[in-house]
């Protein structure tokens, strides 16, 4: 069940911290420039890393859970970070957050949309075990987002 439902969720999580973002009810203090400049860096590197997790998965993407590749992709950014793609969305969303200096938004940010990412992640990272095995295995010793879903 939780293949269907969990792209879905993660969807609506992309929508619902900037809509909690917006909500005005508590802001936290930050200054007006140290905003828009952080806002601006961190929307940049989430985008950029996005942008080169596409360019080494070639195509080889869909919302669902299991995997496209015929092959573990393990060059570019999935050097150094497993799931690059969602590192990327939590720091574009992260930075939607700064911009508008909301705890609300924070908050839905940390419980919300880090909790459907890291359950997404662990049932990519079983559907990626069950396809490559033991090539995954050693991938994913080597590091990236753990998530406690690795068997030693």
């Amino acid at each position: 069940m939780g293949e269907r439902l969990v792209p879905g969720l993660h969807v609506a999580t992309m929508v619902a911290v900037p809509i909690a973002s917006s909500l005005p009810w508590v802001r936290f203090e930050v200054p007006e420039g140290i905003r828009y400049f952080s806002c601006a860096g961190l929307v940049v590197v989430g985008v950029g890393l996005m942008g080169w997790t596409l360019q080494h998965l070639r195509g080889a993407t869909r919302p669902r859970i299991s995997p496209v590749s015929p092959v573990l992709v393990t060059s570019g950014p999935f050097r150094f970070v497993r799931h690059p793609f969602y590192v990327g969305i939590a720091i574009v969303l992260l930075g939607t957050v700064v911009k508008v200096a909301s705890v609300i938004g924070l908050a839905t940010w940390l419980l919300v949309h880090l909790t459907i990412t890291l359950w997404r992640i662990r049932l990519e990272d079983r559907a990626l075990e069950r396809q490559f095995q033991d090539e995954w295995r050693a991938y994913a010793g080597r590091g990236g987002i753990r998530t406690g879903s690795r068997r030693g």
